[in-house]
């Protein structure tokens, strides 16, 4: 057993490594099926084509597949590449092929040696689907990893442990018992995300409060504008005005991008924003204090030397995504809306939606039909050609407007009112906020943990591990083989337990002999960053597997925390502080309550 979770590489003409993705945009949950982050051998996806992963799905739809992909090198050139996913096995019927994703040049090298021979650390790409994918849990399927013939050359991995119980790596069209490395997501029920005073709030579709998170200040101290909620890359704000920043909160910390030239007019109402696969798109107009760029700055968080800049002789004042994934941006407040290729983009159509001068944001349905907003108060659906078909008037300036294939459409106003519309304009909703000047995105409903600051565990450690090691941990069927780590291990994924019996597997690895081990677990359940004595879950001691259980007790809540496990040769481990002989691994694990 390696020391780290042993993976190998595929050295394919099409770089992969893969994860996997159920979901579709604006609300998604994650289950980690595969979770291995080393990768050390290769094959080539052209010399063993066709390659790719047997699953069975634990959801009932698709829309994203990622994988984790690296530079083949030589060809001092990008690659397009996209994925199918087949009925039943590598050779079966296609019945969805993902947009194209071009992958540059050294993609996967930040900066350094390497680029251009390969290899490298493996960096995550997602491949979206035009429309979700209905599948069906009982079913087998397979995803097939496709590259360009003429591109440069991609590395995929696969793992030769840990096999994932319902599936297998096909390479060259035979069955192997290896697995890709992947991760599934699926669809939640979407909530209602308003940013408005610097402060994000999440309701769920009955508009009952469900967090409040605080948008960092921009070096302007600009009001934050427009809002998104990224499938896989989080939450994005546009915060600011001449010199804005693009804000984003990911796995509960924010992070912020720059683009030289890029502003907008000081109206409270501009600044849109839109995300497609690994980008996310930002309006741009002329002002004064920050110079004649404008157009669309494009973000792009996989290819770091790609064009950031589109269309440089307009002015977009929103930006949006719609349900037929079409860019569509608003220039000016007159009404011309270009709707744009996210992938390629190219201008595909630019259209009026009626002849009035106070448009503030505009998206679309999966048919291109049109809905907008203006400043007086109007809400107005046009066909794909911008015929009007529907108009209602709720007497407020708006300011935002997004759609949900589900749940319909999103509307907000100035002065803090925000509305759920059907597409047939009927208001279902209503909401007022008593903050003004509110942008509006359809979100994420999952389950939340607030986290201020990262909780800072004390340091464990086997210091010697050439006689013995944590081999295997199986919590509730979840199977964990790590195998020799120098004596700690943090476990990249989280692992689910719940309140109750949580059935446990424990299985040393010994260098020669077998030695009498001391097994001790510690959950931190009122999660305030320390092991206390009550807080000891299980201690045991044996020279072979040990197959037992523990308990925990109700809770309320789902509680994310953390899981420590120790084994020690000549009595128990504490829980900090180093020792000679064993190992000590860490888990984040997620409580479920008790049904």
């Amino acid at each position: 057993m390696n020391k780290n979770f042993l993976k190998s590489l595929i050295s394919v003409n099409a770089k992969v490594i893969a994860s996997f993705f159920c979901f579709s945009f604006s609300a998604y949950g994650a289950s980690i099926d595969q979770s291995q982050t080393e990768v050390t051998a290769s094959l080539g996806i052209q010399a063993f084509s066709p390659v790719g992963q047997k699953f069975q799905p634990s959801a009932e739809q698709i829309s994203h597949i990622s994988v984790q992909l690296l530079d083949a090198g030589g060809g001092q050139q990008g690659n397009w590449a996209h994925i199918n996913i087949r009925e039943d096995n590598i050779n079966g019927e296609i019945i969805a092929s993902s947009h194209q994703q071009y992958l540059e040049d050294c993609f996967n090298f930040e900066a350094g040696p390497g680029c251009g021979l390969g290899g490298g650390t493996g960096k995550e790409v997602t491949f979206s689907f035009p429309d979700t994918v209905a599948l069906s849990p009982e079913k087998s399927y397979a995803f097939e990893l496709i590259a360009d013939e003429q591109g440069d050359g991609l590395n995929v991995g696969y793992t030769n442990n840990n096999g994932y119980s319902q599936g297998g790596l096909y390479l060259d069209g035979q069955y192997h018992e290896h697995d890709l490395w992947f991760k599934t997501y699926f669809q939640n029920s979407p909530t209602i995300l308003i940013s408005s005073a610097q402060n994000i709030s999440s309701f769920d579709l009955e508009l009952n409060l469900l967090s409040n998170i605080a948008i960092p200040a921009n070096e302007q101290g600009a009001p934050s504008r427009d809002i998104i909620e990224h499938p896989f890359l989080g939450t994005f704000v546009f915060n600011g005005v001449f010199k804005p920043e693009l804000s984003q909160f990911l796995e509960g910390s924010w992070n912020s991008y720059i683009e030289p030239g890029w502003s907008i007019v000081n109206n409270i109402s501009y600044g849109g924003i839109a995300g497609f696969g690994n980008h996310i798109y930002a309006g741009d107009m002329r002002t004064a204090q920050n110079g004649e760029q404008k157009g669309i700055v494009r973000f792009d968080f996989i290819n770091t030397q790609s064009q950031k800049r589109f269309f440089p002789d307009n002015e977009y004042i929103d930006l949006t995504l719609g349900l037929d994934n079409k860019l569509y941006g608003l220039q000016s407040s007159r009404g011309t809306v270009d709707i744009i290729n996210p992938i390629t983009m190219v201008l595909e159509n630019s259209l009026r939606v009626g002849t009035r001068t106070d448009y503030r944001a505009v998206t679309a349905d999966q048919q291109g039909n049109l809905f907008y907003v203006t400043w007086s108060g109007l809400i107005g659906k046009t066909d794909s050609t911008g015929t009007s078909v529907n108009e209602i008037s709720v007497g407020q300036s708006l300011m935002d407007i997004d759609i949900h294939q589900n749940a319909g459409l999103l509307v907000s106003s100035r002065n803090g009112e925000v509305w759920l519309l059907n597409q047939q304009l009927d208001i279902t909703q209503h909401l007022d906020t008593g903050i003004w000047n509110t942008f509006v995105a359809f979100g994420e409903a999952t389950t939340q943990v607030t986290q201020n600051t990262p909780i800072e565990y004390c340091q464990a450690q086997g210091n010697n591990t050439f006689y013995e090691w944590i081999e295997r941990m199986v919590l509730n069927n979840q199977n964990v083989s790590s195998g020799d780590n120098s004596g700690y291990f943090l476990h990249p994924a989280p692992i689910t337990l719940k309140a109750g019996s949580n059935n446990l597997e424990l299985e040393p690895g010994f260098g020669n002999n077998q030695y009498n081990e001391h097994w001790s677990l510690w959950l931190d359940i009122n999660n305030d960053g320390a092991f206390s004595l009550d807080e000891l879950i299980f201690n045991e001691q044996s020279n072979s597997r040990i197959i037992s259980a523990f308990n925990i007790p109700p809770q309320e809540n789902t509680l994310h925390t953390r899981l420590r496990i120790a084994m020690r040769y000549g009595g128990s481990a504490e829980a900090c502080g180093n020792f000679t002989y064993g190992e000590v691994e860490d888990f984040e694990v997620i409580i479920e309550p008790a049904q």
